[in-house]
């Protein structure tokens, strides 16, 4: 009995642990800040943001999903030592003379979204 029941944990704890690495953390609440949203006149779309400070995490940017109401984007959560690919690349900004980071999204017509926890906020609407 007490090997069937070995055969079922050990599985069970192996998928759980790789469902839970490669799943993606995301930035969200009182974790993350929106300064400004700014229509560039090149056309793009540049995001200033900041995160809490953390000892272990970073955001290295966002990762985006376009959908029918428009495109929305992610702020990654990531350990220090991972390093992975992003739709969206965040880069280090000055903002109303404190540190902040930026992403830069092509330019467009459709409505941004970011999503925050299990709701979506609307950063800025579609161009007409």
């Amino acid at each position: 009995m007490k090997k069937l029941a070995l055969l079922i944990a050990v599985p069970a704890a192996l998928v759980a642990a790789l469902v839970t690495s490669s799943a993606k953390r995301t930035y969200h609440g009182d974790y993350l800040t929106i300064h400004e949203v700014t229509a560039r006149e090149d056309g793009t779309i540049q995001i200033a943001f900041s995160t809490l400070i953390e000892t272990m995490w970073f955001c290295p940017g966002a990762d985006a999903v376009e959908t029918p109401d428009g495109i929305v984007i992610r702020f990654l959560r990531v350990g220090f030592k991972e390093r992975p690919e992003v739709d969206y690349p965040a880069t280090a900004a000055e903002i109303d003379g404190r540190i902040a980071q930026t992403i830069t999204l092509p330019a467009g017509t459709r409505a941004v979204f970011y999503q925050n926890g299990d709701e979506r906020q609307e950063l800025l609407p579609a161009k007409e």
